[in-house]
């Protein structure tokens, strides 16, 4: 059955093409300007924020991925998060789909955010936080509802050639790359995001966990300018 991303073009939904053609040739690709990762991709043009076309674009889907990333700003998400979520559920409800939700950890705070899980009660301490936080509550009403089967994956940043929306891309890898000194208080909040210390000494930024204490995460090499080699 047909596997349907809202959302397609960018970094998740890009990588998610990729890893989803190891499964399935019979992907659709939905966005204002959508582009072929896979030679089978279909491709399905459509405006999310019109009811009517979300329902259009996931018609005939079994499994639907909303990877949708707004631009970093408070009232667009304000604006844009909840009438768009809202839509999604509906048509999924309609067309009795499957929902992914790629959610970031926002509506998460406090000590909360220090080890997340499944348990992890909701508890946003920014504006931000809070806008994510109605939507995962508008999913997880309808999951308890049985209006629709739903799940929320959620990760703190992503690591690839996209890097429009990657604080970690933006102020930490390309720092490295011009020989520079990743922004502190970024690696501090992905220390936080990530629950584990990240640690900058000598040109060489480590991870720590319980089980591997100082795990090279990636060197800035002199030979491979413009580079950050994974280790780890």
């Amino acid at each position: 059955m047909k596997q349907t991303i809202l959302g397609a073009g960018g970094a998740i939904g890009t990588e998610l093409a990729k890893s989803l053609s190891n499964y399935t040739k019979d992907i659709r690709l939905v966005s204002r300007n959508p582009k072929k990762v896979n030679p089978t991709d279909e491709l399905f043009s459509a405006d999310l924020s019109i009811k009517e076309q979300v329902e259009k674009a996931i018609q005939g889907s079994e499994i639907v991925y909303l990877t949708v990333g707004f631009d970093y700003n408070t009232k667009l998400w304000q604006k844009l998060w909840v009438p768009l979520v809202k839509n999604v559920i509906d048509a999924c409800q309609k067309h009795h789909c499957k929902l992914v939700f790629f959610d970031n950890v926002y509506a998460i705070g406090g000590d909360n955010v220090k080890h997340i899980t499944e348990e992890s009660p909701i508890s946003p301490t920014s504006k931000k936080g809070e806008v994510r936080a109605e939507v995962d509550k508008l999913i997880l009403n309808a999951i308890e509802k049985n209006k629709i089967n739903a799940i929320i994956a959620r990760a703190p940043d992503f690591f690839s050639e996209f890097k429009d929306r990657s604080l970690l891309m933006n102020l930490v890898y390309d720092n490295l790359a011009k020989e520079k000194k990743p922004n502190g208080s970024v690696m501090q909040r992905l220390s936080i995001q990530l629950d584990m210390p990240l640690i900058w000494r000598k040109e060489q930024l480590f991870w720590a966990t319980p089980q591997t204490p100082t795990i090279k995460f990636g060197i800035y090499q002199q030979t491979h300018k413009k580079s950050l080699v994974s280790n780890g």
